[in-house]
């Protein structure tokens, strides 16, 4: 039976029992130098950082479908790029603003003259049912 240890180049090194059981918590020297640290999956993941921005989806900045015309005009003499208007699921009548990231959601903030103050005032947060349980307990307590 052989034991999967891995290099720093991502190459899997198959090593004898007796050459695992001499590994120091985990990790092989072979006799060129080279590190090896053991692995349980052979399967090599990437850790490269994925170029993926995170789409911003905004019901502050929403609007009424009766300003839709109005609005998109504004976008457009803005020249902001990245933005669009999407119908809300749960509200037809309303559309919800949806930028392709943080740089083109901020461009958009300026462009309406509205400040994002979440990450100042901590509601960067989600809340949980429990949250406002916990809340509505402290309220009325007498």
């Amino acid at each position: 039976m052989s034991y999967p240890f891995l290099d720093d180049d991502g190459n899997i090194h198959e090593l004898t029992f007796e050459q695992m059981m001499s590994a120091t918590d985990g990790f092989y020297q072979l006799e060129d130098g080279t590190w090896l640290r053991r692995v349980r999956d052979v399967t090599v993941k990437s850790s490269k950082v994925m170029n993926h921005r995170a789409e911003i989806i905004s019901d502050s900045m929403g609007f009424p479908e009766a300003q839709l015309s109005a609005m998109q005009k504004h976008l457009n003499e803005s020249g902001v790029k990245g933005v669009e208007f999407v119908r809300d699921r749960n509200e037809p009548k309303f559309f919800q603003v949806k930028c392709d990231g943080p740089r083109s959601f901020g461009k958009y903030l300026k462009s309406r003259n509205m400040q994002d103050y979440n990450s100042k005032n901590g509601s960067g947060a989600t809340l949980t049912a429990l949250d406002i349980e916990n809340a509505r307990e402290l309220v009325l307590r007498k």
